[in-house]
């Protein structure tokens, strides 16, 4: 390479398009989302629904330990469409350690449904 040649960098790309040099060709290819995106979605209206029947509750740590993870999870699935099995793992263990809570909220028991807890899929 001569010393009069242009210099290309890429960072961290994702989501997007691009061709170098003078005959590149850019093509895209976007995929709808799959079933796991469908899943987290619901995910995170179930979510955002027991965060709503919690709002009425008398505060205890488990409320709040189960509103962060809440938080935690709206955030993740927000930014980047899926919550990763981290997250779903750190709700399951929020959510079984409330045993008592999911008994009495519905939207609990399907967020716990949806994670697998006490053995539900």
């Amino acid at each position: 390479m001569s010393s009069d040649e242009p210099t290309v960098r890429f960072g961290d790309v994702t989501g997007s398009t691009f061709a170098v040099g003078s005959h590149a060709r850019a093509e895209s290819h976007h995929h709808a989302a799959g079933r796991e995106r469908v899943e987290d979605q619901e995910l995170l209206e179930a979510l955002r629904e027991l965060r709503s029947e919690l709002a009425g509750r008398p505060q205890s740590p488990a409320v709040t330990g189960i509103n962060e993870a809440i938080d935690e999870a709206e955030e993740e699935i927000t930014r980047t469409g899926r919550a990763g099995e981290g997250r779903r793992a750190r709700l399951r263990e929020r959510l079984e350690s409330a045993e008592g809570i999911t008994s009495w909220i519905t939207a609990a028991a399907a967020v716990a449904a949806m994670l697998g807890v006490g053995g539900a899929s």
